[in-house]
């Protein structure tokens, strides 16, 4: 991740975070958005504490510490947890994955004071609170332009009035990241029997990420580690 302030995939992941517990609930979205947007203007780069990988490892997981916060895949392989010493693979018929999901203990604000948490070398004080690092590994040459983002279940129709205001908030989002699929998906009463049924999506190409590197097999960089030199942003 970009060891610049809050950026524009900050910015657009936390959207998708909101689109997945809210649905089509723009209100609320459209009021994070305007809080977050702000924070995206006013961010500054936060101070950077250069430490050796040992050193990094050894600050990672203080003894008896146990992170409150639960993530999983989709389809779940189990529910798993953040701040973690190693990242979490997951495998499918296109991927091999590693994830770490990071972030700054906002519920024990003593730790927070002390930095005496999990990756505190790499978030203490600075704007994010959270930080998601994803390695994948394809399995097969893409035939197409690669997108990164979130598909929900379910088709929910909405209000004239929260249209409108997806509309505003569809063009902004554009205005800040430029290339990206949205759609509502179908209804799968109006869909012809045996037809796919396209789902409520939010996608954005790899170039969106506040920082990715490309590298050959065996040379990967260790996502728990200090990226900030690698790959581009």
């Amino acid at each position: 991740m970009s060891e610049k302030g809050t950026s524009p995939l900050f910015l657009t992941l936390l959207i998708l975070v909101i689109f997945v517990v809210l649905g089509s609930s723009y209100f609320g979205l459209a009021a994070l958005v305007l809080v977050l947007a702000y924070q995206w203007s006013s961010s500054q780069k936060g101070s950077v504490q250069t430490k050796s990988q040992q050193q990094s490892k050894a600050s990672v997981h203080p003894q008896g510490y146990q992170d409150p916060l639960r993530w999983s895949f989709l389809p779940s392989n189990g529910v798993q947890r953040a701040n973690t010493l190693e990242s979490t693979k997951y495998e499918n018929d296109l991927c091999e994955l590693k994830c770490l999901a990071t972030h700054r203990p906002t519920h024990e604000l003593w730790q927070e004071a002390s930095s005496d948490y999990p990756y505190a070398w790499h978030l203490h004080g600075r704007k994010r609170l959270w930080e998601i690092r994803v390695q994948m590994r394809l399995k097969q040459v893409p035939s197409s332009k690669l997108y990164f983002g979130i598909e929900l279940p379910d088709c929910e129709a909405a209000s004239t009035t929260a249209r409108q205001m997806k509309a505003v908030l569809i063009r902004a989002i554009q205005g800040v990241i430029g290339d990206f699929y949205y759609s509502d998906g179908e209804d799968p009463a109006e869909v012809t029997p045996g037809e796919e049924v396209e789902p409520s999506t939010f996608v954005m190409p790899l170039w969106a990420f506040d920082q990715f590197v490309v590298s050959e097999v065996g040379e990967e960089p260790e996502i728990t580690g200090d990226l900030s030199n690698v790959g581009m942003r």
